[in-house]
């Protein structure tokens, strides 16, 4: 499984990735603060919409990622201290690992649901899902 690289490269990633988003988060709330300033009527629950957006958002895509790494690392880690896999791990390794792809696939398409939920509220959730699914518009 891992075991040839360990588990430091997966925590190394998780850390790495975590940042990037912080960071992200961090950059637009400070650009929302500058134009804050310029603006006259905004409140500051309206300032701060977007950076709420982007951590929302950016907490969605790093779900996924927890999730899906979570389970070879466990496995992992269960490998080193009792030298043997336990198989309803490796299942959820092997289901999570290539998942992680269509769950980032749902998260990218999740603030276009939003959108057409919002704008259609007497829609039910299937036809804002198939809507939000439609590439050409």
């Amino acid at each position: 499984m891992i075991s040839s690289l360990g588990v430091g490269p997966i925590w190394a990633m998780i850390i790495i990735v975590t940042c990037i988003m912080i960071s992200v988060y961090t950059k637009v709330r400070k650009m929302e603060k500058k134009s804050r300033r310029y603006s006259i009527n905004e409140t500051t629950t309206e300032a701060t919409k977007r950076s709420r957006m982007v951590a929302t958002q950016g907490l969605w895509y790093l779900l996924p990622f927890y999730a899906t790494w979570v389970f070879p690392v466990v496995t992992e880690i269960t490998e080193m201290v009792t030298a043997k896999y336990f198989d309803p791990m490796v299942i959820l390794v092997a289901f999570f690992l290539p998942f992680q792809g269509a769950l980032n696939f749902i998260i990218y398409m999740r603030p276009r649901y939003l959108k057409y939920s919002k704008k259609h509220p007497e829609w039910r959730w299937v036809q804002s899902v198939c809507l939000s699914l439609v590439f050409l518009q």
